[in-house]
């Protein structure tokens, strides 16, 4: 589900949420909605309570690493892991940093107690997690490219590693690459998250990172031809320094689940007015959704639920309230009536 600022996107999810536990395809603890951030997630679970009034149950609407959590929590539980926060890795990497023999730092000596050196090097480290790049993998590329900088870099990333791993703690990266070996070293665990959850709604995919689309593909595999949705705007992604990459979604999760796109139209409030229809040119960026500001009409598409089609007459259909659910991803093509774009 691609478009603009201001077309609705979030407000399209909330709908097929409530649709879903509304026509019994779904309850609350059978559909996984996962968010970037710790607000985005209370907005959601907000809009989701207002709109159900119902008992919150055992809903699962949290960001990537809350469900991380909860998960590693619930099937691979240790009392003695603690995670830190963004100060305390940042003293663990200090320490790391004072304890390296200057052999190993070589020309990156001088700057050891730099509190910013500390902080660029955690950054650094941030990034091979969220790749899902082991120390040992950094290591032996390392050494096979003949740079010094580069061999100081996984030398710091595997003695900080090796320090997290022998006091029992982890940080925040840490969530995601856990769940992950979890959920693969673990069938039975595997094939139950799979059967569990029948939606599974992304928001906020532009800034999704590729250790979190690996999870995504663990819960819901393609080949299983999963109910799933992806909400974003790779234009409003502002976390590529953090790792996100916004190609994810503009590019690889198309490549990867077979899914189509398709774009926003204007919407008077009574009827659906195409580019052709209204002699107006609609521009549209390369990524194929329509600009900011202008919102769907189009309903959430009935082939998600096992429920009869709405009626026909666009007339009596809500405007700007749904957007343009594809394949959801359940094999239905788009409606010949829309403009899609793969």
């Amino acid at each position: 589900m691609l478009a603009g600022p201001g077309t609705g996107k979030t407000h399209a999810l909330v709908d097929l949420y409530e649709q879903a536990v509304r026509r019994g395809a779904a309850g609350r603890e059978q559909i996984l909605v996962l968010t970037f951030s710790t607000g985005a997630a209370g907005e959601i679970a907000g809009r989701i309570d207002e709109r159900l009034n119902d008992d919150y149950g055992e809903a699962w609407i949290s960001t990537f690493h809350s469900f991380c959590a909860r998960l590693l929590r619930e099937h691979a539980p240790d009392r003695d892991r603690l995670l830190l926060n963004g100060f305390q890795e940042w003293i663990v990497m200090r320490h790391v940093l004072s304890e390296l023999e200057p052999e190993v730092l070589g020309p990156l000596e001088g700057v050891r107690r730099s509190d910013a050196f500390a902080r660029d090097v955690l950054a650094f480290v941030s990034l091979m997690k969220q790749n899902l790049v082991h120390p040992s993998a950094l290591q032996l590329a390392a050494e096979a490219s003949a740079g010094d900088r580069l061999r100081v870099l996984a030398s710091i990333y595997q003695a900080y590693q090796m320090r997290l791993r022998e006091a029992r703690l982890v940080d925040f990266r840490d969530l995601i690459s856990g769940a992950i070996e979890l959920l693969q070293s673990n069938p039975a665990l595997r094939e139950a998250m799979r059967a569990k959850f029948r939606y599974v709604l992304v928001d906020e995919f532009q800034d999704v990172d590729p250790a979190q689309f690996e999870l995504l593909r663990l819960i819901a595999p393609p080949e299983a031809n999963p109910r799933l949705v992806v909400v974003g705007d790779p234009d409003q992604s502002i976390y590529g320094f953090r790792g996100t990459v916004p190609r994810l979604l503009s590019h690889d999760f198309t490549a990867v689940y077979g899914s189509a796109t398709l774009q926003l139209e204007e919407s008077s409030p009574r009827i659906i007015r195409s580019p052709a229809a209204s002699g107006r040119p609609t521009p549209v960026r390369s990524s194929g959704f329509a600009p900011s500001g202008q919102r769907s009409g189009w309903p959430i598409s009935p082939s998600c639920f096992a429920a009869p089609r709405p009626s026909a007459d666009r007339s009596k259909r809500p405007c700007g309230r749904s957007a343009f659910l594809v394949r959801c991803v359940d094999g239905a093509p788009p409606p010949a009536t829309r403009s899609s774009a793969s």
